[in-house]
């Protein structure tokens, strides 16, 4: 585990974007190597990059990007590879990624994030489940085209009939959870 450069998720992360994206069933197309360069080189200074190496091959297998404006960090996006998980890498990386945030640099808090509608990941039930992480619930007030609406409200109502993870799915889940009370 370390903090790495942009140059180093440029040279070593796509293959670990490429294979940790393997695992998703999801309408979202992968982007390719030259996007995902120019994704990395557009980001903003304050996002810190931290990798995890495996031991052996010395290759980089899960990267995070994280937003650290002290006292709180926001882990925006995490990519692990699903052979390194296998082996429980998921462990080792979120533990050094507390440690670090938490008990050196006393940050006062580091959110994993928000839930993907687009596919599961699971990230979020790992880190509730082995590191004691909260879901702070919300309200989400979703405004639509005044045409879209009665489509949606339609829709909402036979989402039973939609593919999992496909973009209507995607959007009937966004109309469900801003159904929920906070």
């Amino acid at each position: 585990y370390k903090k790495v450069t942009k140059n180093e998720i440029i040279n070593s992360g796509y293959e670990v974007y490429k294979s940790s994206y393997s695992r998703y069933e999801t309408h979202e197309k992968m982007i390719n190597k030259d996007n995902f360069i120019k994704e990395i080189k557009a980001m903003p200074d304050d996002i810190e990059f931290r990798a995890l190496y495996d031991i052996e091959t010395k290759s980089m297998v899960a990267f995070v990007e994280n937003i650290a404006q002290f006292p709180n960090c926001f882990m925006s996006t995490m990519w692990l590879d699903p052979t390194a998980l296998k082996n429980n890498a998921g462990y080792v990386f979120f533990h050094e990624i507390l440690d670090e945030y938490i008990n050196k640099r006393l940050y006062l808090s580091l959110s994993d994030g928000t839930r993907n509608i687009n596919h599961d990941t699971g990230i979020h039930d790992f880190l509730r489940t082995k590191y004691n992480f909260q879901n702070l619930p919300l309200k989400l007030n979703v405004s639509y085209h005044p045409f879209l609406y009665p489509v949606v409200k339609i829709l909402f109502f036979l989402r039973g009939l939609f593919p999992k993870n496909s973009r209507v799915s995607s959007l009937l889940k966004l109309e469900q959870f801003s159904k929920k009370k906070s």
